[in-house]
This record gives structure tokens, sequence and C-alpha cells, in this order.
């Protein structure tokens, strides 16, 4: 492939996708990669006034086509039940849950405390889950995306994968995902998501009534106190907006007698419970475009492996999304309406246009696979290795 140089954003082009916003970029070479994430941050995702530019996480994929889908939802339907407070999503996570937890509880070396943490390692370990995996490390997402032409073993997949595929990374800005979530609970017409997710506090109806109309308001009048500080002025840059669903939901537990108090007193936030019964306790939301979608959310977790802390691993997780028979694809795309793609304004995409230049350029710079696999079946591998496909 003849070399090509990016010298500017220039380069980039807009995607025709319907529902999409999302600017993609061509790289040939690592220093490519680091030139257009520098104009990505500077002039997509930073906004008019801000002194810092936000923390960004990174997703590498072989190929291009790959949909944002977590893989729970890549098989069947999702029903709910009547009172649309448990689904056919619930029963296979819950089984999973039941399943892996009983297990591996010996081998790990600090145990989760709740579900949502055992999702979190069940999908480091390749198991299914509403999880999807990215990283504060750009060179642990190429080292993902380039993994057929890094990987020492010659194997006829990936000889295959080498010469049929365009390898890419997702660069998300988790600050604004997350924006995107406060700002649909405090949109007007979406009073009945708060209000399902007080029914287990508070079954008085004229009740919840009350504290529902109470929190939609505060959340749309005060988002400076509910979700960002000034982002303008903030030297709080790195976790302004950046959430822990597992620690909510344990701060949620340890003070469930006194909660419902809390949450009606405003001593507790309202938008942190609300992400621990939509996102940890995972209640059921239609996927309907009419009405709007329902945002995955970023999240950090707590690091149970040595696996996990140097991929220096972080998570959008996704709802638990029920379609209607309308809510499939986008019209005349291939594109699932629950896919991550379709959530505009915290998204830019690289494609790695000269694959195998870059993996020559990593492995040069010392990237292999026990870096961000460091398992000693992994270095045995290691030490066996023969040469590098690229």
């Amino acid at each position: 492939m003849e070399t090509q140089m990016v010298n500017s954003l220039k380069d980039c082009y807009k995607s025709e996708e319907p529902g999409t916003g999302i600017y993609s970029y061509n790289a040939y070479s690592v220093s490519d990669v680091y030139r257009i994430l520098e104009g990505i941050g500077q002039n997509v995702f930073q906004r008019a006034g801000e002194s810092f530019g936000r923390p960004l996480w990174f997703r590498g994929q072989e190929s291009e086509d790959y949909q944002l889908l977590p893989s729970l939802y890549r098989e069947r339907e999702n029903k709910e039940n009547e009172a649309k407070l448990y689904s056919t999503y619930s029963l296979a996570e819950e089984y999973r849950h039941q399943n892996f937890a009983a297990r591996v509880n010996h081998l790990m070396q600090s145990a989760p405390k709740n579900r949502v943490e055992w999702q979190e390692v069940l999908q480091h370990h390749f198991g299914k889950t509403r999880f999807m995996d990215w990283s504060e490390s750009l060179e642990t997402a190429m080292n993902f995306a380039l993994e057929p032409f890094i990987d020492t073993k010659d194997t006829l997949d990936n000889q295959t994968k080498r010469c049929t595929i365009t390898p890419g990374i997702w660069v998300v800005d988790p600050y604004r995902m997350n924006e995107l979530v406060y700002d649909f609970f405090a949109e007007d017409g979406n009073h009945s998501y708060i209000e399902k997710a007080l029914l287990k506090l508070f079954p008085d109806g004229n009740k919840r009534e009350q504290i529902k109309e109470g929190i939609q308001k505060e959340l749309k009048a005060h988002k400076n106190i509910y979700f960002n500080f000034d982002s303008a002025k903030t030297l709080d840059v790195a976790i302004n907006g950046i959430v822990s669903v597992c620690v909510l939901d344990e701060y949620c537990h340890y003070n469930a007698e006194h909660l419902g108090n809390m949450i009606e007193s405003r001593e507790f936030n309202p938008f942190f419970y609300l992400l621990v019964r939509y996102y940890a306790d995972a209640l059921p939301v239609e996927a309907d475009l009419g009405k709007g979608l329902l945002p995955p959310l970023a999240s950090i977790q707590p690091y149970h492996s040595e696996r996990i802390r140097a991929q220096r691993g972080t998570f959008t997780i996704f709802p638990n999304y029920c379609r209607t028979g309308k809510a499939k694809q986008f019209a005349g795309t291939k594109m699932d309406v629950i896919a991550l793609e379709s959530q505009k304004g915290c998204l830019c995409h690289i494609r790695l246009c000269d694959p195998v230049r870059i993996a020559r350029e990593l492995i040069y710079a010392g990237e292999r696979w026990p870096e961000i696999y460091p398992d000693i079946q992994v270095y045995a591998n290691y030490l066996e290795t023969k040469k590098f496909f690229v």
C-alpha cells in the first residue's frame, strides 16, 4: 500500500449513517493516530471556553464493520413482563451471574461485591454481558485492533483477517456520554422512567408522584449540582462526570434502610440513584425511537484482576433494552438502533488504513501481548515466538 500521511483534520469524512454524527479519520501510521487524536481532543470534543481537555477512552476493533453492541444483545430478542420490571435479558444475565460466581469465586484476587461487579469480570473473560470494554490507554486499543498482525500464532483465522479486514479505533468522550444520560432523565417527557425507578422505595402512588415531580424539576434546574461542575473552569477535569456504578450500588445497599428518606430530602443525589436502578439493577427500558433512547453509561469499575489493571479497563454499560416492533434498524441501513453509534456528539472513529505498518511500528516501540494479557500462559507462549507476521 502506498504510504500516506495525515496532515490535518481535513482528511476526515463525516458518516452518512442516519441517526449518527460521527467523524471518521484515516490513519496510515502511529504518528497519524496521535496527530488525529490531538485534533479530536482540541477541535471535536472540547467546547468553547474550556481550558482543559477531558479524558478520552478507546476501543480497538479488528474490523471497522463491527457494530458497537454488547455481546448479550447479539443473539436474542428481549421480552418484558406486564409490569415492565423484568425481562428476558434480566433472566439471561442472572443465570450467567449465578453460574459464573459459583464456579470462579475461589480464583478471584479480589472478590466482586455485587452483580454489576461480577458482570465486569465476566465481560473481561469473554462472557456475554450488557457491558462493552474500553480502555484509558490508546496503546491498549491499538493492540486489540491489530491483534491478527501482532499475535505471533500464524493461525488460519489470523491469516484470513490480515488479508480481509480494516481495523479501527473508537474514541469516546465519557463525560459527554454521561451528560446525555443526565439530559435524558431531565427531559420533561421522561417522567415515567423516574417513576419506575422510585417504585421500589415509594409504593404509595401519591407519594411517588410528588417525589417524581420534584426530582425531575431539580434535575432540570440544577445540573451543576447533580451532574457537573463548571466545565469551563473546573480543575477536576479528570473526574467530572465520571461515575462508578458498582460503588453507587454498594452505597445504596449500605444505606438501604434510610435510602427513601435520603432521596426525598436530596441528601443522596437522585441522578445517582437512577443510575443504580437502570444500569446496576437493569430495569427494562423501551428501545423506541419516537420516545428517545436512554443512552449507555460510561463507568469505571474496580480492578478485580491483573489483566483488567494492565488493560486499564473501563466500560460502557447498556440499559436493559426492550425493542418495540418498529425499533430494529435505522431505515435503509443495517445499523441497529441500540448500537452505540446512535449516540450523537460523543464518538469518533479512526480507521487504521495501513495495519501492517502500524503494527510494525508498535512492535518496534516494544508493544507485546504479555503487556495486556499478563497471564503465565501468555508469557510462556511469547518465549516460543519465532517471528512476527508484519
